[in-house]
């Protein structure tokens, strides 16, 4: 008796161990098991990776998945991608994204057409930078769609794994938090300095100027536009008040 209750607890253990490492039914885009994007955030996404696809013939899919229940990521990658809704020669040009939340893992699987682009281990690091920077947020689909623009910067050849220009520098240190007064500087310094010369009596009310705006301002990773995050810039970014000039010998005017 006690023989048969153990094979049977062992029997139901086994069969639910092998259920939870099945790869569930997928769609060619957003498949958040983990729950980690807001349904405007999945809609969103999946109308970029339709385009993406459109545009350049590559597949991106991504799977979120709350808990990876003792599996290695790659070996559910490699699962997950032969499980692609996709045909043959789409495989072969495919790209997948998998983010396990409980173990704070990602992972990718490229097909044959991309894998000379995505070179381990730079590519997991790069891909969980900028996930990992939102593991604990609010918004954790922030990282997802940091890591999506990332992977489509590659793809497109804007920039190649394992080197860095100038610019992914400043990227690289602003997911960090260290960036961001770099990245100000670099994009307004110009624009300040060029108003700071015209309006030289005004630099005053100027600084302030710019400082409110550099606080309303967001620094999105890369130039990715997020959600509900846009930022419409103003047409003009100062409007400095000319100073009334006087001449020599007058007072001022009333």
């Amino acid at each position: 008796m006690i023989f048969f209750a153990v094979a049977l607890f062992a029997a139901l253990f086994l069969n639910s161990s092998s259920i939870a490492s099945e790869v569930p039914a997928l769609n060619a885009t957003i498949n958040d098991f983990a729950g980690m994007m807001p349904e405007a955030s999945i809609h969103d996404l999946e109308a970029r990776l339709a385009r993406f696809r459109t545009e350049t013939s590559h597949p991106v899919v991504v799977v979120t998945v709350k808990s990876l229940d003792g599996e290695s990521i790659e070996n559910f990658g490699r699962k997950t991608f032969k499980n692609l809704p996709l045909a043959s020669g789409d495989l072969e040009k495919a790209f997948l994204l998998v983010v396990a939340r409980k173990e704070r893992q990602v992972g990718f699987q490229a097909g044959p057409a991309l894998r000379e682009l995505f070179p381990e281990p730079d590519a997991s690091g790069k891909l969980y930078d900028h996930v990992a920077l939102y593991f604990d947020g609010l918004r954790p689909d922030l990282g997802i769609y940091g890591a999506v623009h990332y992977l489509f910067r590659v793809i497109k050849g804007d920039v190649r794994v394992g080197s860095q220009s100038e610019e992914e520098k400043l990227e690289e240190t602003s997911l960090s938090g260290r960036g961001a007064g770099a990245i100000f500087a670099a994009f307004l310094g110009p624009v300040l300095a060029l108003f700071g010369r015209r309006h030289g009596e005004a630099r005053g009310g100027a600084d302030v100027r710019a400082r409110r705006l550099q606080r309303q301002s967001l620094v999105f990773h890369h130039g990715a536009e997020y959600p509900s995050r846009r930022v419409r810039q103003p047409d003009r970014i100062l409007d400095v008040r000319r100073l009334e000039r006087h001449p020599a010998g007058e007072g001022r005017r009333p």
